[in-house]
């Protein structure tokens, strides 16, 4: 998400650099100059700017887009805080790719690759704030049924972050799911349920039925 707490010299600094990044140079190094200012919290606006400028103005980028924010979570301390998700999940919530439904859905699905590991209650907030900016059609189609499927097929030692989101959405068919299974595995189900809400609280707007 852009910090809209920069100062207006801040903000058209960041804006200033990545039109400069997205009109001056070639797709390769489009992609090489993402990854490495990614990686960095004081280019992370530039960052942010820079894909939306070349998901909306090189449609056919976005895949290549994606592909950074994964290979950035293949690197060193990236497997461990994520990066690359997070910086997914941030352009997943400021549209970046516009109108593009298989895009978005990968920007998602990368993104909430954060929820297989330890989350702090205050990252989770952070997650479930920048979920709640996406459209209903997203929560609906892409995060719940994401969710769904990862709650399936990962351990239940992982399943506790899955589980809070999914509560935070309302959906509790999968928050039930995940304690059930967390439960079979002897994992100490004690109040699972209250702390999931104390941890996130609920989505100002939660997912349409589907």
């Amino acid at each position: 998400m852009i910090n809209l707490g920069l100062s207006c010299d801040q903000y058209r600094s960041s804006s200033q650099h990545a039109t400069w990044l997205t009109y001056r140079l070639q797709q390769e190094q489009r992609y090489a100059r993402l990854d490495a200012i990614a990686r960095s919290v004081h280019w992370r606006n530039v960052a942010l700017f820079f894909g939306g400028r070349v998901g909306r103005n090189f449609s056919g980028e976005g895949p290549g887009i994606v592909d950074v924010c994964r290979a950035i979570d293949r690197d060193g301390v990236d497997r461990l805080i994520q990066r690359g998700s997070w910086l997914a999940i941030e352009l997943a919530a400021d549209r970046a790719l516009g109108p593009n439904r298989r895009g978005q859905r990968s920007l998602v699905e990368c993104g909430l690759q954060v929820l297989e590991r330890e989350l702090t209650p205050g990252r989770i907030r952070v997650l479930i704030d920048l979920l709640d900016r996406l459209p209903d059609e997203d929560l609906r189609d892409h995060v719940v049924p994401i969710i769904r499927e990862r709650v399936k097929v990962l351990d239940a030692s992982r399943l506790k972050p899955l589980a809070t989101v999914a509560d935070a959405l309302d959906v509790q068919d999968l928050v039930s799911e995940a304690v059930e299974k967390m439960l079979a595995h002897g994992i100490d189900g004690k109040g699972l349920s209250i702390v999931f809400r104390l941890q996130s609280g609920p989505l100002l707007r939660r997912p349409p039925k589907s």
